[in-house]
């Protein structure tokens, strides 16, 4: 993937990071039910990732962990900056927050605090502020 990049995924991008996580899958299942490239898989992981966060908010702790897992594996396919994305930090943060969610699930405890890591773009989009 590179730049110019199709106005969904910056959209989608945009709604992750404004924690619209449902959006975000819908979003980018649209771009990638169209994509038969190399970013198939990275765009299925981001919305897997999306969609544990979304499970994680709604209180589904094992749907979040599965989601976040599968879509981690996804994503661990790419290199550190894919996308335009600093995919590397991202998935770093993503693991952190997945162990803090699964010792939650497995003690049946309460969802831990959310505040999932954005997706930055290195350099930034033309255009974003």
């Amino acid at each position: 993937m590179q730049a110019p990049y199709d106005p969904r995924y910056l959209e989608g991008i945009e709604h992750y990071n404004r924690g619209r996580f449902r959006d975000c899958h819908e979003t980018l299942e649209d771009y990638w039910l169209e994509e038969h490239g190399p970013g198939r898989v990275f765009l299925q992981g981001l919305i897997q990732v999306a969609t544990g966060y979304y499970k994680w908010e709604l209180g589904v702790l094992g749907g979040a962990v599965r989601l976040l897992r599968n879509g981690l594996g996804r994503l661990d396919e790419y290199p550190a900056v894919y996308g335009g994305l600093d995919l590397g930090s991202f998935a770093a943060a993503v693991r952190t927050q997945l162990d803090q969610v699964e010792k939650a699930y497995h003690a049946r405890a309460a969802a831990p605090p959310l505040k999932a890591p954005p997706l930055v773009f290195i350099p930034p989009p033309p255009g974003s502020a």
